[in-house]
């Protein structure tokens, strides 16, 4: 679900693990978050510099950057379920 600035005003942001949760389990859906975050940056960066014209290395710099987060992205879940 894509959800937009405007939705997410006034929204409850807690920085602190929900009563009974693992704190590991907080720091690890978080990290994997960033990580989703990440890569959807990267992904919709690549296509606005590709719609502007960037030099293939421009291009070529963010997918290497977009498969560096996604092996890290694959190895994060692979310890959780692991």
């Amino acid at each position: 679900m894509n959800v937009g600035l405007t939705e997410l005003k006034g929204a409850e942001v807690s920085a602190l693990p929900a009563p009974g949760a693992d704190l590991s389990d907080t720091v690890l859906d978080r990290r994997i978050d960033d990580l989703l975050l990440h890569a959807r940056g990267l992904a919709l960066v690549r296509e606005v510099l590709a719609g502007r014209g960037a030099s293939r290395d421009e291009l070529d710099a963010h997918t290497q950057e977009l498969e560096r987060v996604r092996r890290q992205l694959i190895e994060t879940l692979s310890a959780v379920s692991g």
